[in-house]
């Protein structure tokens, strides 16, 4: 790690999904690691706290519907699709058999992240939450 380089581990959300008043913010700890020419001193560790500002690029909201999620050595992979079912026309017997003949639908992965634990905790408490705002 050069001078001054940070590491960040953990994005802490500190409010309500939505809130006004949420005020994420993201653990960073960074070491200093003595180059060839300095002189010896002590390792220093630092934490540092910042806040986040999300800027919305333009990325389209795009449906999802089938969701995998693999522990892939100390991390998680969140695999997120959407399954959009084909249009399938005729009488009802026509559409069931059509249906039959297809076998599968394709999945159309929208995206794939890897989560630390903390992140995915993090995730599952926020997802609680909201389903129990909306009682669920």
């Amino acid at each position: 790690m050069e001078r001054g380089s940070l590491s960040f581990p953990d994005v802490v959300n500190t409010g309500g999904w939505g809130d006004e008043n949420t005020k994420p913010h993201l653990k960073a700890s960074g070491s200093y690691m003595p180059r060839k020419n300095d002189k010896p001193r002590e390792h220093e560790e630092a934490t540092i706290q910042v806040g986040l500002r999300w800027n919305d690029d333009g990325s389209p909201a795009v449906a999802a519907d089938q969701f995998i999620l693999q522990r892939v050595d100390n991390q998680f992979q969140l695999v997120i699709g959407h399954a959009p079912f084909p249009l399938v026309l005729g009488t009802p017997k026509e559409q069931r058999a059509e249906v039959e003949k297809m076998g599968t639908v394709p999945v159309h992965v929208r995206g794939r992240f890897v989560l630390q634990e903390s992140a995915l905790r993090s995730l599952i408490a926020m997802l609680n939450e909201r389903a129990s705002q909306e009682g669920w």
